[in-house]
C-alpha cells in the first residue's frame, strides 16, 4: 500500500517531466551542427529506473520500520 503511493507520485512527476523534457531537448539539440535523433529509449529506461529506486527505497524502509522491536520505537 505505501510502495503503491509513492510509484503513482513517481508516475505523476514522469508524466510531468516527460513532455518538458523533450520540449526542451529539442530545443537545445537544434543549437548543435549535428543533432542527434532522440529515441524513445532515452526517456523509458531513466523512468523506469526512477521507478526501481522508489520502490526499492520504501521496500527497504517499510522492511526495517518492520522488523524494528515496537520496544524501541515507544522508547524514542
Amino acid at each position: 500500500m505505501l510502495t503503491g503511493a509513492f510509484i503513482k507520485l513517481v508516475l505523476v512527476a514522469i508524466v510531468i517531466a516527460l513532455p518538458v523534457a523533450w520540449v526542451v531537448g529539442g530545443e537545445w539539440k537544434t543549437t548543435f551542427a549535428y543533432p542527434a535523433p532522440t529515441s524513445l529509449l532515452t526517456f523509458v529506461v531513466p523512468s523506469l529506473l526512477a521507478l526501481l529506486v522508489a520502490g526499492l527505497t520504501v521496500s527497504f524502509h517499510t522492511l526495517r520500520a518492520a522488523r524494528k522491536s515496537p520496544v524501541h520505537c515507544l522508547k524514542a
